[in-house]
């Protein structure tokens, strides 16, 4: 309707918005399509700040596909229109995408630096929603790099500001971070708790992939706990997600996701690892969600 209409802008945020939401489906060559044709329709209408989004996109698209140096090329042409336009929030959002791509690599120190410099940008302008965000990352690369402290605190600063400004997805992944930082101390039924809350919130939403990593914690969860069935049959319906977003994990998590399928598997045997992998695969996300949570799905 709006191709009929004329309507260049509206066609253009179209594009924009069903670029994102097949990012977060996973469908990644859709979302390079749509992302390309997006920021091609905002250069003609002159919108340099969308362009930067778009671009910002395209680079996800990138990253996700771990080629860390198309993805940091994109990073650096969205950041460049940020400067053109002296636009403090795009400068903040695209040195954030640059972080993680250092985040990504492996470079925990430089991603760390990158983002404190993000978090001093976002700051002076208020920004309460990217604070909180990137206080999340913050604690990730402190978790990490083994400062289970600092990450927990990371974690609790920005569910604090997700509940003042009702961040959903921010509270989620703190809970989930918090999860995680209980089960690196041992803390298995506290771990279990937080990823529970955090999947919780997560259940019902476009964005797979929140779902993904929750489920993925859940079967590191139960090898951990010598649950190598439950475990299976998780890694059986995260499989295809995981390797769309495995390259945006730390390469310390990309290990510890090979290790934990490993000792399934060797736990097992193949054969039976295998069967559960395929009954893991066959159910639907809700029914692998009730599955983590331990409930009956309606």
């Amino acid at each position: 309707l709006r191709r009929q209409l004329g309507d260049k802008d509206g066609i253009a945020w179209s594009l924009s918005l069903l670029a994102n939401l097949a990012l977060w489906k996973g469908e990644r060559e859709q979302a390079w399509t749509l992302y390309t044709e997006s920021k091609n329709a905002f250069r003609e209408i002159g919108n340099k700040w969308a362009v930067s989004m778009a671009l910002s996109g395209m680079g996800s698209v990138m990253l996700s596909k771990g080629d860390f140096e198309a993805a940091a090329k994109l990073y650096e042409e969205a950041l460049a229109y940020g400067r053109d336009m002296g636009d403090q929030n795009t400068i903040a959002g695209r040195r954030y995408d640059l972080a993680r791509v250092a985040w990504s690599m492996g470079e925990y120190e430089r991603a760390a630096k990158m983002y404190e410099d993000t978090l001093s940008i976002v700051h002076k302008m208020n920004n309460k929603s990217a604070i909180a965000g990137t206080l999340v990352d913050l604690g990730t690369v402190a978790l990490v790099q083994g400062d289970l402290e600092l990450a927990a605190r990371r974690y609790e600063e920005s569910i604090v500001i997700g509940r003042e400004i009702e961040g959903q997805f921010t509270v989620g992944y703190s809970l989930y971070g918090l999860g995680r930082v209980a089960f690196a101390r041992g803390e298995y039924d506290t771990a279990a708790s937080l990823y529970s809350q955090a999947l919780t919130m997560f259940q019902g939403t476009a964005n797979q992939w929140n779902v993904t990593y929750c489920l993925e914690a859940f079967a590191a969860l139960a090898v951990a706990q010598g649950d190598m069935q439950r475990a299976a049959r998780l890694f059986g319906k995260t499989n295809n997600f995981y390797t769309q977003l495995r390259f945006l994990l730390s390469p310390i998590e990309r290990q510890n996701h090979e290790h934990d399928v490993a000792a399934a598997r060797t736990a097992l045997g193949n054969e039976v690892f295998s069967a559960l992998l395929s009954e893991g695969d066959a159910m639907t996300m809700k029914e692998a969600i009730a599955y983590a949570l331990n409930i009956q799905p309606d």
